[in-house]
């Protein structure tokens, strides 16, 4: 956190000791007599008292969340939860360990009150052995609230995340699909596990836990000096011999794609260890895995270890915001790995390339499920498809439309007239006064292909063959307006239809024959995940990287190494403030 919402926190802490202060006043006796009740009305003041009564900036100002944490003192009547009889209890240092471990998920500690608290906590200790002094009931106070304050927010970012994912191309987590912080509280309380609570909040997935290994990992790299940079030069082939080599032998050694070497290969020669540990380096990095050190291979190698680790953590953050279910049976896609994979009680049963969306309409990140498939499909051209790419196309050449076997109709109105696309003047419709409807015919020239998967989203987006397989060839394929093309589109439909009774390989690839639409319902539809992972852990252990496509981890990095805005606490009939970025 940065310093200067610290010391405003810190400040306000003094602050509202001042006001415990007066308040004890008027009964020290009650002070003496009962530590809990005094600390008890002492977080009501902050937490209800009237604006006019509290100090300016007073210790409520620096919390994550002034409502949910009103209501959970409220439900136990104020009293204080971490300490209890001038004693700062067992289970608050066990708190405060977890956030010091918050760096291990990605997180920062200093997020979650910890110069605060340790701070508080160092002073409230020393007041107790001095014995003359009185007790400070308003360090009492705040150190309860800012310990229950600091467990509801690490809660809620380590369950469903640290920022918005509307922001960066996710979307916000369902209600109730998450755990609820407050509910987890009251059960770390209730069983005395803090560290196993918070543990259970974090994403339950194998991949998670692997990104997590591989961000210590690369960590210990960075504390070693990280890994050398290597010059430009001409591209290097097997067998070559450079004075580059052994700098590309220590950068290979440093990130382990490369294990220790023989004392003799400390040469300049490109030798065969040397040019199978690049060719594990290209595939882990989506290269073609050449062995060859081209200029997309040094690019590669040259970004620095701590650029791997925003990325590492960039998309711990995207975990976050995942199903906790994923579902036994899964369809994946890993938008900026261009991969499709079917899922099956853990094991990978199908895989292949697919193509994706351009920048300019970026496939979306969601979950759904798939519950049908149309084989010979008709496909409507989306208003904004007709606009970009159709209406172009057809001003240049007259017979696109026939070619191509598109239909016209006078708009988009069920039961609209179809219209001879020779009457229509072209070159005079503007693209934003487009109003017909385009709509291609089933066949070999159909931009669906052959087959699309259908899976309700608002987006209107949804999986299909295509009539260009040679994309497929291509290392990157952002290509489409934000569907997603397959390349084995027939073995997807045969692995999604092996419980339909009738539906056999043969049958599906006879129905593709007969040329005409055939809607087929899936007797067991299948959940599918469409995933934005620049980084991550494969079942074997082996951490990939891949380019941001769309360029959203650099601003997702700022966002979750910028302070946690704050959330002052509101009094009846005020606004509440609420902040995106740290609530949900």
């Amino acid at each position: 956190m940065g310093t200067t919402p610290q010391k405003t926190r810190a400040g306000r802490l003094c602050a509202a000791a001042a006001l415990l202060a007066f308040l004890l006043a008027a009964s020290p006796a009650a002070a003496a007599d009962d530590f809990g009740t005094v600390v008890a009305g002492g977080i009501r003041s902050m937490l209800t008292g009237p604006q006019k009564s509290r100090p300016a900036g007073g210790c409520p100002d620096g919390l994550f969340d002034a409502d949910r944490l009103t209501a959970f003192y409220a439900g136990r009547r104020y009293r204080p939860v971490w300490v209890a009889g001038y004693r700062v209890l067992p289970a608050a240092y066990e708190l405060l360990n977890c956030i010091r471990q918050a760096h291990l998920e990605g997180m920062t500690p200093a997020d979650y009150h910890l110069n605060d608290l340790s701070g508080l906590v160092g002073e409230l200790q020393s007041a107790r052995r001095r014995t003359a002094a009185p007790p400070d009931f308003g360090d009492w106070a705040c150190l309860d609230l800012l310990l229950t304050d600091a467990f509801l927010g690490y809660a809620t970012h380590l369950s469903r995340g640290r920022v918005d994912p509307r922001r960066f191309g996710g979307r916000r987590p369902r209600a109730g699909l998450h755990p609820d912080p407050a509910t987890a509280l009251r059960a770390a309380l209730d069983s005395g596990d803090i560290d196993g609570t918070l543990r259970s909040l974090s994403p339950p997935h194998a991949g998670y836990t692997r990104l997590k290994k591989a961000l210590a990992r690369y960590r210990r790299i960075a504390a070693g000096g990280g890994w050398p940079r290597i010059p430009e030069g001409e591209m290097l082939f097997p067998g070559d011999s450079s004075p580059r080599i052994p700098l590309l032998r220590r950068r290979l050694l440093a990130s382990g794609d490369l294990g220790s070497p023989p004392g003799s290969r400390r040469g300049n020669r490109f030798d065969d260890a040397l040019v199978r540990a690049l060719a594990g380096f290209q595939r882990r990095h989506g290269l073609p895995a050449t062995g060859t050190l081209d200029a997309p291979t040094l690019a590669a190698l040259n970004v620095p270890v701590a650029a791997r680790i925003h990325s590492i953590e960039t998309n711990l953050e995207r975990w976050r915001w995942a199903p906790r279910d994923l579902g036994r049976r899964r369809v994946v896609v890993n938008v900026p790995n261009f991969a499709l994979r079917v899922v099956e009680e853990g094991r990978t049963v199908l895989g292949m390339r697919v193509a994706v969306g351009k920048p300019r309409s970026p496939t979306p990140v969601f979950s759904s499920r798939i519950t049908y498939l149309v084989i010979n499909p008709t496909w409507n051209i989306p208003p904004r498809i007709a606009r970009e790419d159709i209406l172009p196309r057809v001003q240049a050449d007259p017979d696109y439309l026939a070619e191509r076997r598109i239909h016209v109709f006078a708009s988009w109105q069920p039961g609209a007239p179809e219209i001879d696309p020779r009457t229509i003047d072209w070159n005079a419709i503007r693209p934003s006064r487009l109003a017909y409807k385009l709509q291609q015919e089933p066949g070999p020239l159909n931009e669906l292909g052959r087959m699309k998967f259908m899976f309700p989203n608002r987006y209107a987006v949804y999986l299909h063959d295509t009539p260009d397989h040679d994309q497929f060839l291509r290392a990157r394929r952002d290509l489409s307006s934000g569907c997603i093309r397959l390349e084995k589109p027939v073995d997807l439909a045969a692995r999604l239809l092996k419980d339909n009774r009738g539906w056999s390989r043969a049958q599906i690839e006879a129905t593709i024959k007969n040329g005409r639409e055939k809607v087929v319902g899936l007797k067991r539809p299948i959940a599918i995940h469409l995933f934005y992972w620049t980084a991550w852990v494969d079942a074997g252990g082996v951490l990939h990287f891949r380019k941001d496509i769309y360029g959203r981890d650099r601003a997702m990095d700022r966002a979750l190494h910028r302070p946690v805005p704050a959330r002052a606490i509101t009094t009846a009939g005020r606004d509440r403030h609420r902040d995106a970025q740290s609530r949900f």
